[in-house]
């Protein structure tokens, strides 16, 4: 499990560190999401399996609550992006909802795992998952 930036980590160094964390999950959302569109299933476009979810839940089961903020500021962002670009017709509200929806999801998975499992998350071995 990944833990919060020793004290005596330069700022400079947390703030590469922090950069680079927010590149890989916008990179691994925006995947996520194309895969996701082109498995949905047609005429209605509905995703019969979203893995941008799983991607964030993912990501946030394995980084500490402290740094949560550093991936919804990158998803948000990507998702209205990418939301221009796939449903270039869809209403603000809609695509608030769609993201809004996808965090809420991840949040609640987490949540969800945090009371089943023991604390700290370690997933360092399988009898620990």
């Amino acid at each position: 499990m990944t833990t919060v930036d020793p004290p005596g980590q330069s700022q400079a160094g947390t703030l590469a560190r922090n950069g680079l964390r927010a590149l890989a999950a916008a990179a691994g959302y925006y995947a996520c999401v194309y895969v996701g569109t082109a498995l949905s299933l047609p005429p209605a476009g509905f995703g019969g399996f979203w893995p941008a979810t799983a991607f964030l839940i993912s990501i946030l089961l394995l980084d500490p609550p402290q740094r949560w903020w550093l991936y919804v500021a990158v998803i948000v962002p990507a998702h209205f992006h990418l939301a221009s670009i796939l449903q270039p017709d869809a209403p603000f509200v809609v695509v608030l909802t769609q993201v809004g929806g996808n965090l809420a999801l991840a949040a609640a998975t987490v949540a969800a795992v945090d009371r089943a499992m023991a604390k700290p998350r370690d997933f360092d071995s399988f009898r620990s998952v």
